[in-house]
């Protein structure tokens, strides 16, 4: 296996990889625009902070895995990757402590004009702090605020008030309104494709002086309508995933445009603990991936989701599984999952199809008269 690392590593990270007794490339000056030249006999793709256009995607002709050495993949372009099967993954929750503490910091830094310009002063203690999103680094930043003596209320499609009190947060019934509840708001994206989270429409919802804060993901805020908010002085904004090379492409202002403006590039994880943390789970990723071409940390590969579950349960045998996919391909089923395990003395097996859309009678019958089937269920997906 050739396993490419494209960005910056430390020795024990590239250590722990030969150690593996994988073919090693160490390219960590590798510029994006050189990658598709550069992946098309790797088996395994390792970035930073470094982009992984489409064009690189369909460039590597071998590649199953993206792993990227931190936590986050809006660097990565997940839906190229997808298409052809390839697995992105990131390190898991390594960093989550460190860029809930840095964002605090963006917070304290703007109100107190720590980054050497004009701040208000207006201090965190009895302020509300929101949180869009329920990811860990919202629940970790949710803590933080709370020793500010900050109220914190949430919005969150999987948070429920009864969650929320568990939490002993403050519960919000909508996104839009928390918008125009909060002194301060941190975005966190719940879905593996991150959308604007901080539309036109609700930037305008926010009091002013507001700040807002962004240390998950890119593309979460509509930034035309923040530099509008930012020329005018009322509204502080505090961004970890500001590459000063995207003004004039992504970003519609510079890095130091405005006194209420503070950004950096991926410093909340730039700690010894979070190096540490993804030393380990990168070498143990890329050590899953040989031996079962799995990756823990993926991001693009889950559980699908269909309308219907068969559960066959069936004799072992190359036979029996035969016939059964031939029903299932005659029958016209929209195959999304598959799932096979085996019973204690292995005289037995079932087997789980998740499809598109629920069976037709046709399909059942098919199956049932199989020889050697032992039972048919068909669940709600």
């Amino acid at each position: 296996m050739h396993v490419l690392i494209a960005d910056t590593m430390t020795e024990e990270t590239r250590a722990g990889l030969e150690g593996l007794g994988v073919m090693l490339t160490y390219a960590p000056d590798l510029e994006p625009h050189a990658l598709p030249d550069r992946v098309k006999d790797v088996d395994v793709l390792v970035v930073g902070k470094t982009r992984v256009t489409r064009r690189t995607i369909e460039a590597g002709t071998r590649l199953g895995a993206v792993l990227r050495a931190g936590v986050g993949i809006d660097t990565i372009d997940s839906q190229a990757a997808s298409e052809r099967g390839i697995i992105v993954a990131d390190c898991g929750e390594a960093d989550v402590h460190a860029r809930a503490e840095l964002a605090m910091g963006l917070v304290v830094a703007l109100d107190r004009g720590l980054h050497g310009k004009a701040g208000g002063g207006a201090g965190m203690r009895g302020r509300t702090f929101g949180l869009l999103g329920w990811d860990p680094v919202a629940q970790a930043l949710a803590r933080i605020a709370q020793g500010f003596g900050m109220r914190v209320l949430v919005h969150a499609k999987r948070l429920t008030p009864t969650l929320a009190a568990e939490a002993g947060v403050h519960w919000c019934d909508s996104a839009d309104s928390l918008f125009g509840r909060v002194d301060v708001l941190s975005l966190h994206p719940e879905d593996a494709t991150p959308q604007v989270m901080a539309t036109a429409e609700r930037i305008a919802r926010l009091g002013e002086g507001a700040t807002l804060i962004v240390v998950t993901a890119r593309g979460l805020v509509d930034l035309a309508a923040a530099k509008a908010r930012l020329e005018a002085g009322t509204l502080r904004l505090g961004l970890d995933v500001y590459d000063a090379n995207d003004y004039g492409d992504d970003v519609p202002f510079a890095a130091d445009a405005f006194p209420g403006l503070l950004a950096t590039l991926r410093k909340g994880g730039q700690t010894r603990q979070v190096e540490d943390a993804i030393n380990h789970q990168l070498v143990s990723a890329v050590e899953t991936f040989l031996t079962r071409r799995v990756m823990p940390g993926a991001k693009n590969l889950g559980t699908a989701r269909g309308a219907a579950i068969l559960l066959v349960r069936h004799r072992p045998g190359p036979e029996v599984l035969a016939a059964i996919f031939d029903a299932l391909n005659d029958g016209g089923a929209a195959i999304l999952g598959l799932e096979s395990q085996s019973f204690d003395g292995g005289q037995a097996a079932l087997l789980r199809v998740t499809l598109s859309t629920p069976p037709e009678a046709e399909l059942r019958e098919s199956l049932e008269r199989i020889t050697g089937l032992l039972g048919l269920e068909v669940e709600r997906g």
